[in-house]
């Protein structure tokens, strides 16, 4: 029963056998978000730079004790050993939150990053460039604005998300003045 559970640290979570560790797990699926963790307020997601975002998205679509310990490290700035030394009971409000903060910023990112389907580059084979993840982003606006992607790391993620939105809205706009250019009669 849950109602058992003593509220122990996050290192005793990890330390636990496998039956009464995924005990814990249920528990935390009852408890609602909650952006602090030991009196430390969680940093919004698009403050952050792309890079820490990039890790956060790969920390949580295949998650690991360490990449999970990471996470608390870039949103919640605290150090390793207040992380273990938290109760699991607050470890599990943040770590939800977090959880769909990321799961946030991935839809936002598919509803508004996504343009439209291109079947001759599906076709081309589009999809090995999965592999690489923000690799071609940061590759071309590292190009774009003369700098290593090692530094466009670095930035802000709203404002490589507003580019990326910006260069989309842009095509758009162009297509569509286009399209209207050759349905006008010549005067």
């Amino acid at each position: 029963m849950i109602e058992d559970l003593e509220n122990i640290t996050v290192k005793e979570l990890f330390q636990l056998e496998e039956e009464t560790f995924n005990k814990y797990l249920k528990l935390q699926e009852l408890l609602k978000p909650l952006d602090n963790f030991c009196g430390y307020e969680a940093k919004a997601l698009s403050h952050l730079e792309f890079g820490q975002v990039a890790n956060l998205k790969e920390y949580f679509n295949e998650p690991t004790d360490a990449g999970i310990l990471d996470a608390f490290k870039i949103v919640f700035g605290v150090k390793e050993r207040q992380y273990f030394a938290a109760d699991v009971v607050s470890y599990f409000y943040a770590l939800n939150w977090i959880k769909i903060e990321v799961e946030k910023l991935v839809a936002l990112e598919v509803k508004m990053l996504s343009g439209k389907p291109d079947p001759l580059m599906e076709m081309a084979g589009a999809d090995r460039l999965q592999v690489f993840k923000e690799l071609p982003i940061l590759k071309r606006l590292g190009k774009e604005y003369g700098q290593p992607p090692q530094v466009i790391e670095t930035w802000k993620y709203n404002f490589i998300f507003s580019l990326l939105l910006l260069d989309i809205v842009e095509t758009d706009v162009q297509e569509n003045y286009n399209q209207l250019k050759k349905t006008q009669k010549p005067r």
